[in-house]
């Protein structure tokens, strides 16, 4: 069976046509080397890739998480660039997460981040990281994610903009419903306003990635709008 499917010359063409020398090589090589891969060529099943891909990162502290300052932010907002552990996130952040879809449902990866703007909309600060291990791997994670990231680095007073509807829909109800053990992502709500205390002062819905130009909105709508296309 081998022989026919990875070796017979009178097979060869299609076989390069539909597989490529590459992966006839090394058929050929587990066939030799009497591998463990040898059965998978016999019978057309591979290992999932699930089982070999790294997994979502656990949390660990920082882990995966990765904090930027940009000087020029300041410097065009007519501001004095602080040092790097001097940044305050304070004032108006800008939430958002995605998610990397994959065929593969195991290959789904979901990400986070937040940034600091300046009231002329130039971004001053950005922090991202993953969805951890523990949660699903998809947009809303992501989205909820950000809201617990930045909720428990809040330096001061601070609105929190984004825009999923979910994270605003709930983080709008009182206490008692937006905490109900029945809801999705209760954790992540719970992290950011146990975090933040005080200093979350309201989370506020913004367009998803609109035209910040658009003739006839508001001069804080157009700065939300740009905000928001920072995260892209």
């Amino acid at each position: 069976m081998f022989h026919r499917l990875w070796e017979c010359e009178a097979c060869q063409d299609d076989r390069v046509e539909l597989v490529g020398m590459e992966m006839i090589q090394y058929a050929r090589e587990a066939c030799e080397s009497n591998s463990a891969d040898l059965i998978n060529f016999l019978t057309g099943t591979f290992a999932h890739p699930g089982d070999y891909v790294p997994p979502p990162i656990s949390q660990q502290g920082m882990d995966g998480v990765q904090v930027e300052n940009f000087e020029q932010g300041y410097l065009d907002s007519g501001l004095v660039p602080p040092g790097p552990e001097l940044v305050r996130f304070e004032g108006s952040i800008i939430l958002d997460g995605s998610c990397f879809q994959s065929v593969v449902r195991e290959l789904a990866r979901a990400g986070w981040a937040f940034v600091l703007v300046s009231n002329q909309g130039h971004m001053l600060a950005r922090v991202f990281g993953p969805a951890w291990a523990h949660l699903p791997q998809s947009s809303q994670a992501g989205e909820f994610s950000a809201l617990a990231a930045a909720g428990v680095n809040l330096d001061g007073p601070a609105s929190l903009l984004s825009d999923c509807a979910s994270v605003v829909s709930v983080c709008a109800r009182n206490p008692g419903d937006r905490l109900g053990g029945q809801r999705a992502y209760t954790g992540s709500v719970l992290e950011a306003f146990s975090g933040a205390g005080p200093n979350l002062e309201g989370v506020v819905k913004v367009a998803a990635h609109k035209d910040a130009a658009e003739t006839g909105i508001s001069a804080l709508e157009s700065w939300r709008r740009s905000g928001n296309d920072l995260l892209i």
